[in-house]
C-alpha cells in the first residue's frame, strides 16, 4: 500500500477507523524529511496492513498546530484512535520496524489503566 495524504478533513476518520496508523509530518522544504520519506514509503509497501498517512507541514497548518509539531521531521503512531508514540527526527528503517513490531503487540486497554508500556 502507498502512503495516504492527511488532511484536516480525512485525519479522525483516519485515525479512528484503523487498527494501527503511522503518521508523518514532512515538508518538501525539510532536508531530513527527504532523507525519511524513502524509509517510510518501504515501510507502506512491506506492511500494507498499517496505514502509513503523511501530512505536509506547509499546506497542512490547521492540523500541524492541533498536533503542536512545530519541527520536521515527525512522527507519530495512533492505536485505535489513541495517540501512542510521538517522536521528532529521522528513524533508521530497523527503528521504524521495531516501532511498528511494538505496535502490533501493545494492548492499548491494558495501557489505559495503567498495566502496559507506551510503544
Amino acid at each position: 500500500m502507498t502512503t495516504r495524504d492527511l488532511t484536516a478533513a480525512n485525519f479522525l476518520e483516519t485515525i479512528n477507523g484503523n487498527e494501527i496508523v503511522l503518521v508523518y509530518v514532512w515538508s518538501t522544504f525539510c532536508p531530513a524529511c527527504l532523507e525519511f520519506t524513502p524509509t517510510y514509503e518501504d515501510s507502506s509497501t512491506k506492511h500494507p496492513d498499517i496505514v502509513h498517512g503523511k501530512v505536509d507541514f506547509e499546506i497542512e497548518k490547521e492540523l500541524v498546530t492541533a498536533a503542536k509539531v512545530r519541527f520536521m521531521p515527525v512522527l507519530m503512531a495512533f492505536k485505535n484512535g489513541a495517540l501512542v508514540f510521538k517522536q521528532g527526527g529521522i528513524a533508521r528503517p530497523a527503528v521504524l520496524e521495531e516501532l511498528i513490531r511494538q505496535l502490533r503487540v501493545y494492548d492499548i486497554d491494558s495501557a489505559a489503566v495503567g498495566g502496559g508500556t507506551h510503544a
